[in-house]
């Protein structure tokens, strides 16, 4: 949805009117689920919606821990007052064209203006008869693609650097990657990003870019292919490619210059800088900012900055030396980490954070069942007993030149019994004794930070340690303005539900209220103390 609804707009009110656009061989053309007629606030203009939709049902739904964002398709019968069939034979096809879905509140007031787009988008598999004859089709977002490819082109070794590393990628840095802690706490330092020679006196070499944008690092260490190391100063500075950071090798007294392969350790700060310049740019929230508005992928720019600080607890460090489209990489590599899920609205992708840690004081409303608000159905349990895991390794902390994971991170049921990497987990240990010990490995090329490291082990054991469950329930309009992703409190006397805390997960919009979805998450010593 464009815009959160606000309840008081909701109250009183008829529920909302669907409204239809589809722009067709140059004409724009109108249904509603009511007859209403608009006035475009800035033009004066009065836009007609005569009817023809019928009952309009509409899903809006999160899939919570999905990185891929659901596919909205809206399907419409109406019947068009032009011969479509005449137009189409005349090249005017209708499959592809564009089509807006939006909302108005029945309130006798609403303008053109304040509609809520839902969804901006194409038709898609339209059938069509003589004229007169309804038109079938359904309205989808354009189809999810990133066109883009990081490293851009001319991050590359070109015609001016040595043979030997034509065709190589400059790295795209961020974070410290090859700075961690060991199992001690000491500050350790390992290869961590690779680095290219771009000059060299015959077989020594004399200049190593270090990365392909200017660095926050003064410092780095160098390894040289044996292993054997050495600090040098770092110098942003600029070439035919765009800004880079070098360091100046020549003077050299541990490693050697004749090495066909370098790798560094960012052990003096980091490689790129935030948005405000004043820092290496680690959090996972500004990491996936930045990869995204790289991307052809419309971002809603809004909600990625109110998730920001939530997401940025999450300390990330890693490279990309090899073309990749920037949302493969978010998806594959950093997305899978986080308790987040991906949706996509008219002002683009945006985060929905899972907050497995909510209380009720996070709620943003209190549901009770009764009046007006019946539940839908059985509660059921739509997770497997295989999808249960309650031991959650995180391998971190790579050596970048062997892919060597230096630390591990145990979260799950087991008495640390002194062992630095091994963290106990409340809801592990009961989900143990109800399943026995299930494990799985997180293995991450993009942390070095170990309270990073126990973070996404102590919320991945959170959430998939014990089966949750799900309810559905018929309520009226006015709570219509929840959006999946919201936390809630619920109580329903019949299923011993006291203000308990759940999820909302999808929103039905039918012409008489809406159907809300719950996640009930299972939590023994909230439930335990159930009235």
């Amino acid at each position: 949805m464009s815009r959160p609804l606000v309840r008081s707009e909701l109250v009183g009110s008829q529920g909302l009117i669907w409204l239809l656009s589809v722009t067709y061989a140059g004409r724009v053309f109108r249904w509603s689920s009511r007859p209403v007629d608009l006035t475009d606030s800035v033009t004066g203009e009065v836009l007609p919606f005569d009817g023809g939709l019928g009952d309009v049902k509409v899903e809006d739904v999160v899939e919570l821990l999905g990185a891929a964002p659901a596919e909205l398709s809206i399907p419409f019968s109406v019947v068009f007052p032009v011969d479509v069939a005449l137009w189409i034979q005349r090249g005017h096809s209708l499959a592809g064209v564009s089509a807006e879905v939006a909302t108005v509140i029945d309130n006798g007031t609403a303008t053109y203006n304040q509609r809520r787009v839902v969804l901006v988008g194409t038709v898609v598999q339209p059938t069509y008869g003589a004229d007169g004859e309804p038109v079938a089709f359904s309205v989808e977002a354009p189809p999810w693609s990133d066109a883009a490819l990081i490293p851009n082109a001319l991050q590359r070794a070109n015609a001016s650097a040595p043979s030997s590393e034509l065709g190589k990628w400059f790295p795209l840095v961020f974070g410290t990657p090859g700075a961690f802690t060991d199992a001690t706490g000491t500050a350790a330092i390992t290869s961590g990003s690779p680095a290219i020679i771009t000059a060299a006196t015959g077989v020594d070499a004399d200049t190593l870019l270090i990365a392909g944008h200017w660095v926050d690092a003064a410092n780095v260490r160098i390894y040289d292919k044996a292993g054997a190391g050495e600090n040098f100063a770092v110098t942003n500075t600029t070439n035919s490619s765009g800004r880079v950071a070098e360091v100046d090798v020549t003077a050299a007294a541990t490693v050697d210059r004749t090495s066909d392969e370098w790798w560094v350790g960012w052990n003096d700060g980091g490689g790129m800088l935030n948005d405000v310049q004043d820092a290496p740019r680690t959090g996972a929230g500004e990491v996936l900012e930045w990869a995204l508005r790289l991307s052809t992928v419309q971002i809603d720019s809004t909600r990625w900055a109110n998730a920001r600080r939530y997401l940025n607890r999450f300390k990330l460090s890693g490279y990309i030396d090899e073309p990749v489209s920037p949302w493969e990489w978010a998806a594959d590599n950093v997305l899978p980490l986080l308790p987040v899920s991906i949706r996509t609205g008219p002002e683009g992708t945006y985060p929905v954070i899972f907050r497995y840690d909510a209380t009720a004081e996070d709620a943003v409303e209190h549901i009770v069942a009764g009046a007006g608000i019946v539940r839908d159905g059985d509660v059921v349990y739509p997770q497997a007993s295989d999808e249960v895991y309650n031991e959650i390794r995180v391998q971190y902390a790579k050596r970048a030149k062997t892919r060597q994971p230096y630390r591990l991170a145990i979260i799950g049921p087991a008495d640390p019994g002194g062992d630095a990497d091994v963290s106990q987990n409340y809801y592990a240990r009961i989900s143990a004794t109800r399943y026995g010990t299930r494990s799985t490995v997180i293995d991450t090329d993009i942390v070095y930070d170990t309270a990073t490291a126990v973070q996404i082990g102590q919320w991945k054991a959170r959430a998939l340690s014990l089966a949750s469950r799900e309810v559905s329930y018929s309520a009226p309009f006015e709570l219509g303005w929840l959006e999946p992703g919201d936390v809630v409190t619920l109580t329903d006397a019949e299923l011993h539900l006291s203000e308990h805390v759940v999820h909302l997960t999808a929103v039905q919009w039918a012409p008489d209220g809406v159907t809300l979805t719950f996640l009930i998450p299972d939590d023994p010593p909230r439930d335990s103390r159930a009235t």
